[in-house]
């Protein structure tokens, strides 16, 4: 991932109207069972527990999805582990979301520098070349 970039994943549970699952890295890290209605702070709390991690975080995403975003350095192979949810009206999912840019700039260095109510003031420092693209 560019730029020491968190990872982040999508889960979409297909609409699920009952049922568990669970996540985990296809090998030996598995969550407990979640329910299929499960909040944010719940799948993190099972996410950083699993993971033997403490900045794991969940936040909700449009489609109601979530989007699940691991520390810097870690890699979670995230994936849905186990399916016994019900109801669903499409494939329940969990990807890995990349994001694009274009070159090869990288971040040198980053400061915060100000914070007001309602906006954090952030200098980047980029060498290289080509495009950096945020949110892209």
């Amino acid at each position: 991932m560019p730029f020491d970039a968190n990872e982040r994943y999508q889960l979409k549970l297909g609409g699920a109207t009952g049922g568990t699952f669970t996540l985990g890295d296809g090998d030996l890290v598995e969550t407990s069972a979640l329910d299929h209605d499960a909040g944010a702070a719940v799948i993190a709390s099972a996410l950083n527990t699993a993971y033997t991690l403490t900045g794991v975080t969940v936040v909700p995403d449009i489609g109601n999805a979530w989007v699940i975003e691991f520390p810097v350095g870690e890699e979670a192979d995230l994936q849905i582990m186990t399916n016994g949810l019900t109801g669903t009206t499409s494939t329940p999912s969990c990807a890995l979301i990349t994001e694009r840019y274009e070159g090869d700039g990288y971040v040198t260095s980053w400061t915060v520098s100000g914070a007001t109510e309602d906006a954090v003031g952030l200098s980047i420092s980029v060498q290289g070349n080509g495009e950096l693209k945020l949110n892209a």
